[in-house]
């Protein structure tokens, strides 16, 4: 298992995006947050995780690749993702940057 630990002037979101780089799981996370920022509620650790630009950036990879498997259209991730993008206090990603991660799942058909 991965040790990590928080940078001295590391907040906690980009604690969150380091370990979710790493693919840590939600429990140790979920752990570290308590012991290092003091962070009890549950749905404080959420909303911190839904800031998570990894998060986001893999989630919509994801959506993405589904999508393009399914045979849908380039149109429809784009759309989606251009709805879901920044909704949930993240930073948003610009329009060349989703168009980048749609085109990066596969060949979309015409």
């Amino acid at each position: 298992m991965i040790e990590i630990q928080p940078h001295p002037d590391e907040t906690p979101v980009a604690f969150i995006e380091r370990a979710d780089a790493l693919e840590l799981a939600d429990e140790v996370i979920d752990d570290l947050l308590l012991r290092h920022f003091g962070i009890q509620d549950e749905s404080k650790r959420k909303l911190l995780r839904l800031k998570s630009a990894v998060f986001w950036e893999r989630f919509f990879v994801s959506h993405a690749s589904q999508v393009c498997e399914r045979g849908g259209s380039r149109y429809a991730a784009l759309r989606f993702i251009q709805k879901k993008n920044g909704q949930c206090g993240q930073h948003p990603l610009s329009e060349k940057q989703i168009e980048l991660l749609v085109d990066s799942v596969g060949e979309w058909k015409a």
